[in-house]
């Protein structure tokens, strides 16, 4: 196992990591969807939440992937932070992705009322998912050059960015064509079921095997 998933491992879900800054991201994530709901912007939220499950599931996955190995998740986390939740996610990259939903959402509605729009000759449906995954690659490059996010894995490192851009565009072209393929029913059918995934996944893998 290398040093970094040792790292990881010795603060997980360790209460006593806690800083108080973490209050204030959860009462700005709070707040963004406080607002939505108050604009009955229920695009939005459920988006925002479809993201977040997805995400939580994903790294769940990749939390696996340590497991089963021994040896290193695709990506890890083992600096400090108020809360790591799994071994490639804390409370903070949380807070973040529990936003991407509702950003991509308001950005997409901005061309509402002109359903035809391009920007920089591309359709904004297609720009707009573009530019938030392209946004993701470069934090998470910047991150792992930081120190604060780690690679070990050759596939999944330098030069092999196109497959962390997969990784993020991916989520964001989905979510993209959900806004507008989908209806709001089976948006709010699609987060139950992802709901009930994660709570299974955790109570089985988290709670009872402990395999993450």
């Amino acid at each position: 196992m290398t040093p970094e998933s040792i790292q990881a491992l010795s603060i997980l879900r360790d209460p006593s990591q806690f800083q108080w800054y973490i209050l204030i991201a959860l009462g700005l994530v709070l707040y963004a969807y406080a607002s939505e709901i108050r604009h009955r912007n229920w695009d939005a939220v459920l988006m925002g939440l479809l993201f977040s499950a997805g995400e939580l599931l994903w790294e769940m996955i990749n939390s696996l992937i340590l497991h089963f190995t021994g040896f290193s998740s695709l990506w890890t986390t083992p600096g400090s932070s108020a809360y790591l939740i799994l071994s490639g996610l804390n409370i903070e990259i949380f807070f973040l992705f529990s936003l991407a939903g509702v950003v991509l959402v308001l950005l997409l509605q901005a061309f509402d009322d002109q359903p035809e729009a391009k920007v920089l000759g591309v359709s904004y449906k297609i720009f707009v998912p573009l530019c938030l995954g392209l946004l993701g690659v470069f934090v998470e490059c910047f991150l792992n050059r930081a120190g604060a996010l780690v690679w070990v894995y050759r596939f999944w490192n330098f030069p092999h960015i196109w497959i962390i851009a997969i990784n993020y565009l991916t989520p964001f072209f989905l979510c993209a064509w959900g806004h507008f393929a989908l209806s709001r029913q089976t948006k709010k059918r699609l987060l139950a079921v992802l709901a009930a995934a994660n709570v299974v996944c955790w109570v089985v893998f988290a709670q009872i095997l402990q395999w993450i």
